[in-house]
C-alpha cells in the first residue's frame, strides 16, 4: 500500500474524529436518560396495564443508549494520531524500499552512511 495524501490526512484527523464520538456519546447518554425519565413518567402510576400499552415509549430511550454504547466503544477503541502514524506511516516510511527507490540520492546517501557506522560501532566483545 502506497503512502497517499489521503491516508495521512485520515491519520492526522483521528484526534478530532475521537473528541468528537466522545462529545457525541455523552450527549446521546443524556438523551437516552431523559427519554426514559419521560418515558416513566407517561406510564403515571397505570399499574401492568400502563406498562402493556406503553412500551414503545421505551423504545427511542433504547435506541439512543444503544447508540452511545457504539459511540463510547469506537471512542475508546480509535487510535490516537500519533499511534496511527506510528502504526501505519513510519513504518512504509522506514522501509528500505522507499528509500532505495522513492528518496532523493542525498537521503539514500545519509541512509547508507547511517547504516555502514552503526555496522561499524564497536560490540561489547571488542572494548
Amino acid at each position: 500500500m502506497e503512502i497517499s495524501p489521503w491516508l495521512i490526512y485520515v491519520v492526522m484527523e483521528l484526534d478530532s474524529v475521537g473528541s468528537l464520538f466522545g462529545c457525541t456519546s455523552v450527549a446521546l447518554f443524556f438523551i437516552a436518560v431523559v427519554l426514559a425519565v419521560s418515558a416513566l413518567i407517561a406510564i403515571d402510576g397505570k399499574g401492568i396495564e400502563g406498562w402493556k400499552n406503553k412500551i414503545t415509549q421505551f423504545i427511542p430511550a433504547i435506541a439512543s443508549f444503544m447508540f452511545f454504547l457504539l459511540l463510547f466503544v469506537l471512542a475508546c477503541l480509535l487510535p490516537s494520531s500519533k499511534t496511527a502514524a506510528a502504526m501505519y506511516i513510519i513504518p512504509k516510511m522506514a522501509s528500505s524500499e522507499f528509500v532505495n527507490y522513492t528518496a532523493p540520492a542525498e537521503m539514500r546517501e545519509m541512509y547508507s552512511l547511517a547504516k555502514q557506522a552503526i555496522k561499524n560501532l564497536p560490540t561489547d566483545k571488542e572494548k
